[in-house]
């Protein structure tokens, strides 16, 4: 006939019950649930969880998740996704604001791996394998790349237009602005009609094969 405060009427099953300190030494082998010091202990949970938040250990689901308010988790260390370990973070409204696991390696939308660090978009790479910084626009197409520019290891800056025309380049591939070739001593149109040439201290106009107009050292 003992009604409690916690468990509610106990009904005629026979045990002990206190409603004050009771010391016990020895082993317990409990079946069910019952709280501890405010920590609800169930077959696969610890928690002490309230409307400020708290703490929830899942042996079931393999993780420990750190809570701000009664239902927000606000950061998961151990099993993060299915048999993949690590540690996630989120934000007052469950966006995930950071992750380092075997799933991924995120900080901020920022992916990191060996190789790379890029945005959440991947529009902006910092590219240690090959040597280069990327700029992409939003349909995957290379706007600017900075470091090394192809296969021949050759190092510099290029840009490109949406449809992947070559706007310009400074390096060892070459000096080009708008088909505009720059080298140490001539600039010349792309098609090399039109060229300024301070090595020969001259300006020459081409048609073809031919030169058309000749004007400086003749």
């Amino acid at each position: 006939g003992i009604t409690s405060p916690v468990f509610g009427s106990l009904g005629e099953e026979f045990g002990l019950w206190a409603s004050g300190s009771v010391y016990l030494e020895g082993s317990i082998n409990a079946t069910s649930g019952g709280f501890i010091a405010g920590w609800s202990l169930n077959s696969n949970t610890i928690e002490k969880i309230d409307s400020n938040g708290g703490v929830k250990i899942d042996s079931s689901n393999k993780r420990i998740d750190f809570l701000s308010d009664a239902s927000t988790t606000r950061l998961r260390v151990g099993q993060v996704d299915s048999n993949k370990f690590g540690m996630r973070g989120f934000n007052d409204g469950g966006t995930r604001v950071f992750e380092i696991s075997e799933v991924r390696n995120e900080i901020a939308g920022w992916a990191i791996t060996t190789g790379a660090i890029s945005s959440s978009a991947g529009n902006v790479q910092i590219d240690s394998d090959n040597s280069r910084f990327l700029i992409q626009d939003s349909s995957g197409q290379q706007r600017v790349r900075m470091g090394k520019l192809n296969s021949s290891n050759q190092y510099g800056i290029s840009g490109s237009d949406s449809a992947g025309k070559l706007l310009f380049k400074l390096g060892e591939a070459g000096n080009e602005i708008a088909g505009w070739g720059i080298t140490e001593t001539v600039i010349s149109s792309s098609d090399g009609n039109v060229q300024i040439d301070a090595g020969n201290s001259r300006f020459l106009i081409k048609s073809g094969s031919g030169e058309r107009v000749r004007m400086g050292l003749l």
